[in-house]
């Protein structure tokens, strides 16, 4: 018995469980868990990606209609407003208001759901503001998240919203539901950005200059640190990795090009910057015009080249038949790139041929074996033809599996 059981014991360490693929934070408050990917932009349903293609709703249930009053609690619900997601590895996570005609005040709620639609449940239900921030971040066992509350003296009946009109703390709940603990006082001013790490928080919140504050907050102890930022930013997101906390920064930019008739073409863009905090300071990684994407140990993002100005057009805007014009460039947005965050090496990724040498590259996901992408040719836009296509690639060689329409 004893051989056995030592053999049984080399056998598990020689073949140990690897640890599940799971990215929070990504773009439209979602999140990737292996090769799933799931975007909400304000949309009733979640759009969910996979290998095997793209489809709408969490809920997989062939009879449900999705209606509260028929069907009962189900993620799809038109009750549910704008969702934001986070996932350990294990379950999904949401967050969602809670749009009900009898309750005049403002609800959010925490859902858990498996990856399968299977076991939906709610965690929690609190009040929000209407300023909240999205965010939901999960570690260690706890979602954390700002609830919002009006001051007592502001009728939201009467009187404009405003920020500075709304207060908030930060609160954690345990992944399996329960009661609410605070984290943080309770600030003037909601909308704080949130990353999560064991035992320790790190907030972005807006000051009464307009300047974000970074923080660093041990739940424990509910010690406070204020962390100086590594420039002057109009965004700032930070996120833990491995233990060590990183910040994506970014700041807008306008290109200007001449149309030829004597006015001027513009385009709006952003710089961004990703630092990592060194017992020195802030490090400078890497420097880009488009957002950085997190992929477990590595950051992947596409670098432009010289904006070319191609033309102008008038676009339809929705309101009946009236149109506005739209000055369109090349960005020349086709330089991959991919940084390891253990050993700082950074490479370039040559596009696959299935990708058209006119198609601007926009990564939006990247999974544990694909990479999902939005390729845009702005010479077809200057046509007035489709000129957005969504794709799910291969990680390792960044060959197409499938496209398909935004």
């Amino acid at each position: 018995m004893i051989c056995t059981a030592l053999t049984m014991l080399f056998v598990s360490c020689a073949h140990p469980v690897p640890a599940p693929y799971f990215v929070n934070n990504e773009f439209g408050g979602g999140c990737v868990l292996g090769d799933l990917y799931l975007e909400d932009l304000g949309g009733i349903r979640t759009v969910t990606y996979s290998p095997d293609g793209k489809r709408e709703g969490l809920c997989r249930d062939p009879l449900c209609t999705h209606e509260y009053a028929r069907d009962g609690l189900c993620p799809d619900v038109a009750a549910f407003g704008t969702k934001s997601f986070a996932t350990d590895g294990t379950r999904l996570y949401f967050a969602s208001i809670i749009m009900r005609q009898n309750n005049a005040g403002l609800k959010r709620g925490i859902y858990s759901i498996l990856p399968d639609g299977e076991d939906f449940k709610m965690l929690y239900e609190g009040e929000i503001a209407p300023n909240n921030s999205w965010d939901l971040a999960v570690s260690d066992g706890y979602l954390y998240f700002e609830e919002g509350h009006y001051k007592v003296d502001y009728n939201p009946l009467t009187d404009r919203t405003e920020i500075s009109d709304q207060y908030g703390a930060i609160v954690r709940i345990p992944v399996d539901g329960g009661q609410a603990e605070q984290l943080t006082e309770e600030r003037e001013g909601v909308g704080t950005t949130i990353a999560a790490d064991e035992n320790t928080l790190c907030l972005v919140r807006v000051g009464r200059d307009g300047d974000s504050i970074l923080e660093r907050i041990d739940c424990e102890t509910g010690e406070t640190v204020p962390i100086p930022l590594p420039g002057d930013f109009e965004s700032v997101w930070p996120r833990f990795v491995d233990g060590a906390l990183y910040l994506a920064a970014a700041n807008s930019r306008t290109v200007k090009a001449d149309r030829g008739d004597g006015t001027a073409a513009h385009m709006s863009g952003q710089d961004w910057f990703l630092y990592r905090l060194t017992g020195d300071g802030w490090e400078c990684l890497a420097e880009s015009e488009s957002r950085f994407v997190f992929a477990g140990d590595e950051v992947w993002f596409v670098r432009e080249g010289d904006a070319e100005y191609l033309g102008t057009r008038a676009f339809p805007t929705g309101r009946g038949s009236e149109t506005a014009e739209r000055d369109i460039f090349d960005t020349h947005a086709r330089r991959l790139f991919r940084l390891d965050l253990g050993t700082g090496e950074g490479a370039e990724l040559p596009l696959n041929r299935d990708i058209d040498p006119s198609e601007s590259v926009e990564l939006i996901a990247v999974g544990e074996t694909v990479v999902y992408m939005m390729l845009s040719d702005p010479h077809l836009l200057l046509e007035g033809s489709p000129s957005k296509t969504l794709v799910c690639a291969k990680r390792d060689n960044l060959s197409v599996i499938w496209r398909c329409e935004p």
